[in-house]
């Protein structure tokens, strides 16, 4: 069974991350889709091997998804680059999405 609608209450805007090129990293179009969002705190390691603090975990239905590692993620005014990203129950048939974002530093 999908994730109800109706517990995707946020609207966020995606730019997915599609590789580095000669000048930096490459992002796709920006697409907006509905989201649960939920505050945690939590230590991941990130697609760099580095140690990282969570500080968001963004659920979507399978058919807005997936948002891969690095992928841009702006909520509200905030910017999030994303961390770590899976799919319940399984890579076949997801149920949903998930992703953990770390805030990005504003200047």
């Amino acid at each position: 069974m999908k994730v109800p609608t109706q517990l995707l209450r946020e609207t966020i805007v995606v730019s997915d991350y599609e590789g580095s090129g000669s000048r930096g990293p490459k992002f796709g179009a920006q697409r907006t889709i509905s989201a649960l969002m939920q505050p945690t705190s939590r230590l991941v390691t990130d697609t760099d091997g580095n140690l990282v603090t969570v500080g968001i975990v963004m659920i979507i239905r399978p058919e807005d998804g997936p948002v891969a590692p690095r992928s841009k993620v702006v909520w509200g005014s905030q910017g999030y680059r994303a961390a770590s990203g899976l799919f319940f129950p399984d890579s076949r048939r997801p149920t949903h999405y998930e992703a953990g974002l770390v805030a990005l530093e504003t200047s």
